[in-house]
């Protein structure tokens, strides 16, 4: 009867299927089984056996209260329970990390991406240790029987097993040797909860410096994405392209490493943080937008902008003006439209001049923005920032006296971004100063203007492929709307001497004649998408 008993699928209303465990903790609590014949428990012991895949700690059915009655169980036994925890922990123990016998050669660290031998033992130790974390893991909920009963064996061993594999982590986060694909695993789901709750030796401090680095990289990873996407970029600037190419594929390398081979990277991205910040905060604005594609497009033909700091003037020296007409004239065009663009930037951010009046502007261009050989010929001997106005003043001058032809006629480095965000900026801030209700119309007029683009280009479709097109010609009212049309187009480019309101004014004839376009762009959609099926409808009509 306690055969057929145990292996009735059932047990309580309440209880899923399978969930033999409770049949087991029900008999081992107020010891019930102590009641039966020996017979009966060895027939127990049996039925426990056959059914062991059911008992694993993994299993979903077990919860709390499961947990605390076979607390309850081990503490007040009717015999020794060892045989039946190891049905519960059955092979749930891995083997220890072994010491790598792979050595990575140290020129591999100049590289951004490690030998294969060293990417290989990266792998495996790290797969290993996050195998033995993941083990760690599934014992969460079990902690309390774990420490409350290490007078037993297996309990014992497991609990020594999980301190063992918290130590050798902290040891690597220590010892900065922890790679990508370790720190992904820790931050997934409550992974790192759970590893702090179980460590008896967990060392938040350094784990929270680790993982700053690794945000670090992921908030630059996403951001540089969202300026891609966003079409600020069409492509990576050239200074960030092996950081980028680096954090496609980041899983083996240490953070360490990244971080000293891409440090200048990452210093130069923060130093623009605000800048790149702004932009993406401002996808949706047309009139941003708008100016920072015509401010990119214009590049080659802008001039230095003047600072917008009131710092006490020096004035420059004679031996500093000659210092730096040379610096002007030694130093690409190109390069000393970079220098400028820093100079006006860690300026404008720092407050330096009024704050640290007697330290090198060279100093800050080199350490901060990283420039090197740009910077043979800039005057470094008590060119302070003292100066910083006037000699930037008279760098601006020298330069606009030059012709600029080997400037590349597109922004490629960071620093170029930074000045074309720095003219649309300041342009967009002047038009923005309006009002916001100048803000809500150009954003109206950006959406009609697209609607009579589509407008145009759907009617234009059908006048190309219609079997009477040499038939067709300009009406006074066509001439009018294409007057119109161009008149947006100026407006949105910046080209035109006309104010928003007249522009909509010109929407509203449309209306007039046309009726509201808006509710047809479906249509003219469909027509411009699908020009060689509307051509047999088309020349039919």
């Amino acid at each position: 009867s306690l055969k057929t008993w145990f292996n009735e699928d059932d047990f309580e209303e309440s209880t899923p299927i399978n969930c033999y465990h409770r049949k087991a903790l029900w008999l081992l609590t107020e010891s019930r089984l102590s009641l039966l014949p020996d017979s009966c428990r060895n027939e127990f012991e049996t039925c426990l056996k056959s059914k062991s895949e059911y008992f694993d700690f993994n299993n979903e059915c077990w919860n709390d209260k499961d947990r605390n009655q076979l607390g309850l169980c081990i503490r007040n036994p009717p015999w020794s329970l060892d045989w039946f925890l190891k049905l519960i922990f059955k092979d749930s123990i891995q083997q220890e990390i072994s010491p790598s016998d792979v050595s990575v050669d140290e020129k591999e660290e100049k590289t951004f991406r490690p030998s294969p031998v060293a990417n290989e033992s990266i792998s495996i130790r790290m797969g290993l240790l996050i195998g033995q974390l993941r083990q760690c893991i599934s014992y969460a909920k079990w902690k309390d029987i774990l420490i409350n009963h290490q007078n037993m064996d297996i309990l014992k061993k497991i609990w020594s097993f999980i301190q063992d594999t918290m130590k050798t982590l902290m040891k690597d986060i220590k010892e900065n040797e922890i790679n990508f694909t370790l720190c992904e695993f820790l931050k997934a789901d409550e992974n790192e909860t759970h590893i702090k709750e179980l460590s008896n030796s967990f060392d938040q401090q350094a784990w929270s410096t680790t993982i700053e680095k690794f945000n670090k990289f992921k908030k630059w990873e996403a951001i540089l994405q969202q300026l891609l996407s966003m079409k600020y970029l069409e492509e990576v600037p050239s200074d960030l392209e092996l950081l980028h190419e680096f954090l496609k594929d980041p899983k083996n390398f240490y953070l360490s490493k990244a971080e000293l081979q891409f440090g200048n990277e990452l210093k130069l991205l923060e130093c623009f943080q605000d800048e790149f910040q702004a932009m993406i905060a401002r996808e949706k604005n047309q009139a941003f937008r708008i100016k920072w594609n015509n401010c990119k497009a214009q590049f080659q033909n802008w001039k230095c902008l003047q600072m917008n700091v009131q710092p006490n003037r020096s004035n420059l020296t004679l031996d500093l003006k000659n210092q730096l007409s040379h610096f002007v004239e030694k130093t690409a065009k190109k390069t000393i439209r970079r220098i400028m663009t820093a100079w006006r930037h860690v300026a404008n951010t720092e407050s330096r001049i009024q704050a640290q009046p007697s330290k090198l502007i060279k100093d800050y261009l080199q350490n901060t923005y990283f420039f090197s050989e740009e910077l043979n010929f800039f005057p470094h001997q008590l060119f302070t920032w003292d100066y910083c106005i006037t000699g930037y003043s008279f760098v601006v001058l020298c330069y606009e006296n030059l012709e600029t032809k080997d400037i590349n006629s597109a922004p490629t480095a960071t620093i170029d971004f930074m000045e074309v965000f720095e003219h649309a900026n300041s342009q967009w801030q002047k038009g923005a100063k309006s009002s916001e209700q100048w803000e809500t119309k150009f954003n109206t007029l950006w959406e009609l203007h697209v609607t009579w683009q589509k407008f145009k280009q759907g009617i234009e479709t059908i006048r190309k492929h219609h079997r009477a097109k040499d038939k067709i010609t300009n009406d006074e009212k066509w001439e009018i709307l294409q007057e119109k049309f161009d008149m947006s187009k100026q407006l949105i480019e910046d080209n035109a001497n006309m104010s928003i309101e007249d522009a909509i004014r010109n929407y509203n004839w449309c209306v007039e004649y046309f009726g509201d376009i808006k509710e047809c762009v479906h249509i003219f959609d469909l027509i411009v998408n699908n020009e060689q099926k509307i051509q047999t409808i088309a020349s039919n009509e």
